[in-house]
């Protein structure tokens, strides 16, 4: 997954949100300057591993945020657990062993069928690149983002 495929695609939808919002805000009226964001649970883990994504050098793109029980519970042996989700689920979607380009060619009902199924923890994992930490480390080595305007 992490050679053939992009690690952690949905924070990188999520910020992509965040652009789409900085560079049309102000058609609605809004300040590109002043935008929240909030989470729960896993929306709060998100927010959380948004703000410290490349060890906190990148403007995360908003300047608040609500955090409410953020998800704490990390996959972060990428080559143990994680890998091993991810067998599973290509394995429950008829792609056992045959990696990404099979499950880019499967049947949209193969592939929520398989997600249906238990993928016990799912959710950002430090892959080396975007995350080098879970998002708790991070903070607690100050790594959060600081953006350059209040």
């Amino acid at each position: 997954m992490e050679n053939e495929g992009l690690p952690n695609a949905g924070l990188h939808d999520q910020r992509a949100v965040f652009e789409w919002v900085r560079d049309y805000v102000h058609l609605l009226g809004g300040d590109r300057d002043r935008v929240s964001a909030w989470g729960e649970s896993a929306g709060g883990g998100s927010i959380l591993s948004l703000i410290t994504a490349n060890q906190g050098i990148i403007d995360p793109l908003f300047r608040r945020a609500v955090v409410m029980s953020p998800g704490l519970s990390f996959p972060v042996d990428r080559k143990g657990s994680v890998e091993n989700q991810f067998k599973a689920f290509a394995s429950r979607a008829g792609c056992a062993g045959q990696g990404l380009a099979c499950l880019r060619a499967a049947n949209i009902s193969q592939l929520i069928e398989a997600s249906y199924k238990d993928l016990g923890q799912v959710g950002p994992t430090p892959d080396g690149r975007v995350l080098k930490h879970v998002f708790s480390v991070d903070i607690a080595q100050g790594k959060e983002s600081r953006p350059s305007h209040p």
